[in-house]
């Protein structure tokens, strides 16, 4: 199994909201998995949708994060990277809990 050899885990915890467009506007799946590269990282956990409430990826039923809007594929491009690095990537969606759904 995966989780057998990796020993070096990371998780960004990037529950955040869009309500401001400076936040994750400089997001960058190239200088995040270089970082996992220098950290010597062997597994990455991806939030897909996080507490806030936001998706990464286009979606027909949530929201999607305001910074992936114009740049749908970042997400799995950060998979992609992580992959073709030897990292391998976990993806996390907040089931139990999301802001943006209670707001509304």
């Amino acid at each position: 199994m995966w989780y057998e050899k990796n020993y070096r885990r990371h998780l960004c915890d990037m529950h955040i909201h869009d309500w401001n467009p400076a936040f994750l506007s400089e997001f960058s799946p190239e200088d995040y998995v270089e970082n996992l590269k220098i950290a010597g990282i062997t597994e990455a956990m991806i939030y897909f949708q996080f507490h806030a409430g936001y998706c990464c990826y286009p979606t027909k039923t949530g929201k999607i994060h305001q910074a992936f809007v114009k740049k749908p594929d970042q997400m799995r491009r950060l998979a992609d990277l992580c992959h073709k690095n030897g990292i391998a990537a976990v993806g996390d969606y907040s089931l139990n809990y999301d802001l943006y759904e209670l707001e509304f």
